[in-house]
């Protein structure tokens, strides 16, 4: 049988433990969306049989660098949405969690090689379906639990997941959930696995941490017209936005040249990679 994690749609702005038991809502298959701007969403229950209906439809896209995706999911099958996060790791795919991210999505968004949670993301330990586990002796019911709980911990490690948020997931009963806020998710789990962070630094340089804030100020300022922007605009981005123009119009002029240069140039190997990966990536699953 196919172990399986609960679904729940509570929500928390800072990591809980939930004392509620779940309220399963209807289960809905997974789709696969695509808007007008080319953004490709998963949205539903992952089920066995999705890593393949997903490969197929990335696969038979014609875009130039790995897919960035949108996922809403709130659970499902664990051994399907680890072989889906194994996938977009190795496809190189970014992923955005939005909406809802619970239980077995956790696995799928893991996996990605840039991951970002913009929704509180909710875990708790896995389990198997509750006739097929309660039918087995005690004996034989450890022995299934120990091995799904091996290869969840397996799979988690190799995607370089913090050993405490590991420990936190399995020690939340399957009939609870630990939430994870997106500001606690982005300072404690990396964005981007070390390992192919590292690997890009090599290849394409970097900038530290104060020249990617500065870069960052710099390029999201250079075409504004500060005088008259939107007025769609909240107040409050609109005071932002002029601060940060104010504060990038001290810069010394050498400064932000170098800055430019070297961002962009950093940008440039970085999307040149991507593209010679998935070029690589899709000979890859097409043979």
């Amino acid at each position: 049988m196919t172990p399986l994690c609960p679904k729940n749609k509570n929500k928390s702005f800072i990591i809980f433990i939930s004392i509620f038991m779940f309220v399963t809502p209807n289960a809905y298959s997974l789709e696969i969306q695509e808007s007008a701007l080319g953004m490709t969403r998963i949205v539903g229950k992952i089920e066995k049989g999705d890593k393949e209906k997903i490969s197929r439809y990335l696969l038979n896209q014609s875009r130039p660098i790995p897919p960035y995706l949108f996922i809403e999911s709130p659970g499902g099958d664990v051994i399907e949405s680890i072989k889906i996060g194994k996938m977009l790791h190795s496809m190189r795919a970014t992923v955005f969690a939005e909406n809802q991210c619970n239980s077995a999505c956790f696995f799928v968004l893991s996996g990605a090689i840039r991951r970002i949670a913009g929704v509180d993301i909710g875990l708790h330990r896995p389990f198997y379906e509750k006739s097929y586990f309660s039918s087995l002796s005690s004996k034989d019911a450890e022995i299934k639990y120990k091995n799904l709980d091996l290869k969840v911990k397996e799979y988690l490690i190799e995607m370089e997941i913090p050993l405490n948020i590991i420990e936190t997931m399995m020690s939340t009963p399957s009939s609870q959930v630990t939430y994870l806020s997106p500001d606690y998710f982005e300072k404690n789990i990396p964005e981007t696995p070390s390992a192919y962070s590292e690997w890009l630094h090599a290849k394409c340089g970097s900038l530290t941490k104060d020249e990617k804030e500065d870069f960052k100020k710099i390029s999201s300022t250079e075409s504004l017209d500060i005088n008259n922007l939107p007025d769609i605009i909240p107040q409050q981005d609109k005071n932002y936005i002029i601060d940060t123009a104010n504060y990038v119009s001290k810069l010394p002029n050498g400064y932000k040249s170098y800055l430019n240069t070297k961002g962009n140039n950093i940008n440039k190997c970085i999307t040149n990679i991507k593209k010679n990966e998935w070029l690589e990536t899709q000979k890859k699953y097409k043979t």
